[in-house]
């Protein structure tokens, strides 16, 4: 094995980004919907550096970089206005839908319109959601955190989304709150334009630490 060695400091940001979204991987995609300044119109967008996050509060991670007009995202901007979004995880099933909805659209331009998809009301905020995503997480704002580029300017925005109900799809789900991976077929974002799908399961148990060598 020969081990390539490779600076940060001397790649571009662009370079930078080409390497963690193409090592990170598979990354599920987070298709986010959240309410412009009017309080109607639903911005929706997909998202990929999306994690949660190991709290006893039940938390959701949004890494969102800025436009290439080094302005903020309309995600960005509205859940930092209302506070709140609905974080839908989507299936294989809407791929294509969800790519198409990645379109930079003019603020106040909702995805959701143009896709002529439809919306539900969600249970506890104001935001809708997509009627046909398997997975909503209605989720209000715990925290937000600036991320200075370089250049010592802002670049980036780590939200930090508290779950505050579950809608899951009563077919993917048991009573035990075990998912049914396979039933999901969640969408795996690879780098640039690649996706991949769910494939081979491997179990492997975790070592007891409390038993002695014999």
């Amino acid at each position: 094995m020969i081990i390539k060695k490779i600076s940060s400091k001397n790649l571009s940001a662009g370079d930078n980004y080409k390497l963690l979204s193409g090592l990170i991987i598979p990354r599920t995609v987070a298709w986010v919907s959240t309410l412009n300044e009017d309080g109607e119109t639903v911005n929706l967008a997909p998202f990929s550096f999306f994690s949660s996050v190991p709290s006893s509060r039940p938390l959701v991670s949004l890494g969102i970089g800025e436009t290439q007009q080094g302005k903020p995202k309309d995600t960005v901007r509205n859940i930092l206005r209302e506070k709140e979004a609905v974080v839908q995880i989507p299936s294989e099933s809407e791929l294509k839908v969800l790519n198409e909805t990645a379109a930079t659209l003019p603020y106040g331009e909702s995805e959701v319109t143009k896709n002529h998809l439809h919306l539900s009301p969600s249970n506890t905020i104001k935001t809708p959601a997509i009627t046909d995503a398997p997975v909503r997480l209605e989720t209000k704002l715990y925290k937000s955190v600036s991320v200075d580029g370089k250049d010592n300017r802002e670049d980036a925005v780590i939200l930090l989304m508290e779950v505050v109900d579950y809608l899951i799809d009563d077919s993917i789900i048991d009573d035990r709150y075990h998912i049914d991976v396979r039933a999901l077929s969640p969408i795996a974002r690879l780098a640039g334009p690649n996706y991949g799908r769910f494939g081979e399961i491997y179990q492997l148990e975790r070592p007891d630490h409390d038993s002695q060598p014999s």
